[in-house]
């Protein structure tokens, strides 16, 4: 029995990629790759001898102490939060629902729900993915769809 013929296919055939196509572009020395590859960045632009380092702006010591004072101050508030939470001073769903305080403008909302009673970090990360917030989102950085559902998933758990 023989084999049967293969149907010729309407679609030509891909070149193959990196050879010349002719014997003219052969005589020319043209490489198809080559012509087609970007040029060096170094042809376009000019770059400097030395690298540059990105440094943050120089700050008086006034400023840089000022600074410290404020994270301190924040980060002793959120510890009395959290602690406030813990104990049941505080209610969760009311922090979600209110304006954001400004001790909490830039914690991790992960980070609230683990200070919470009864929430391990099993039972949060699954709220967070059920609301579809990040665990590295911030309590400020929350719009008011996903503040309005963690606190709804919240309120009937």
């Amino acid at each position: 029995m023989e084999a049967p013929e293969r149907a010729q296919s309407h679609y030509p055939r891909p070149a193959l990629a990196g050879r010349p196509k002719t014997q003219a572009s052969i005589k020319e020395g043209v490489n198809t790759m080559t012509a087609l590859m970007p040029r060096p960045v170094d042809d376009v632009v000019d770059m400097p001898d030395e690298p540059r380092l990105s440094t943050a702006p120089d700050r008086s010591l006034d400023q840089r102490m000022a600074a410290l004072k404020f994270a301190n101050e924040v980060r002793c508030a959120r510890a009395q939060t959290k602690r406030d939470l813990k104990a049941g001073r505080l209610d969760l769903v009311g922090l979600l629902v209110e304006p954001v305080r400004w001790e909490l403008e830039t914690a991790k909302v992960l980070e609230l729900l683990l200070a919470t009673p009864k929430i391990g970090r099993t039972k949060a990360l699954k709220a967070l993915n059920a609301c579809r917030i990040s665990p590295a989102k911030t309590v400020g950085g929350m719009t008011a769809r996903q503040r309005a559902e963690l606190a709804g998933y919240f309120r009937g758990h």
